[in-house]
């Protein structure tokens, strides 16, 4: 119902995983998602994620992450960044959800500028 998107599977295993905290540890749980994109521009639209294989002895029963994006002005150029995140907790006791909004981006008060030149470029002698 509306314009057309990439969209690619995505699996991380425990490894690189979701930190998930609960009374007795800090655990890495692997975690598989979508992430939509702009067939055009390749910019990221949303990523979603679930937790999976959480350990059956943890206190959380399962997890999702929503991320959406957007174009944001920051210092005279679009930048695709976040523009709202939902997660949403299932636990053993019941369900914790954690919603945010992002929309005060700004350009730091810094910056950096380099060049990188190669060979005779920079006037390197040819041996």
């Amino acid at each position: 119902n509306g314009p057309r998107v990439s969209v690619f599977f995505f699996h991380v295993p425990a490894s690189e995983g979701f930190a998930l905290v609960d009374s007795k540890r800090t655990m890495r749980v692997p975690y598989k998602g979508l992430l939509y994109a702009d067939p055009l521009t390749g910019a990221f639209i949303r990523a979603a994620l679930t937790c999976v294989d959480i350990p059956r002895d943890s206190e959380y029963t399962g997890a999702d992450l929503t991320l959406e994006f957007r174009s944001f002005d920051i210092g005279g150029r679009s930048v695709g960044l976040p523009s709202h995140s939902l997660v949403h907790f299932r636990m053993a006791t019941g369900r914790a959800t954690n919603e945010a909004d992002y929309s005060s981006y700004r350009l730091a008060g810094f910056s950096a500028n380099a060049e990188i030149t190669f060979g005779d470029a920079i006037g390197e002698e040819k041996r």
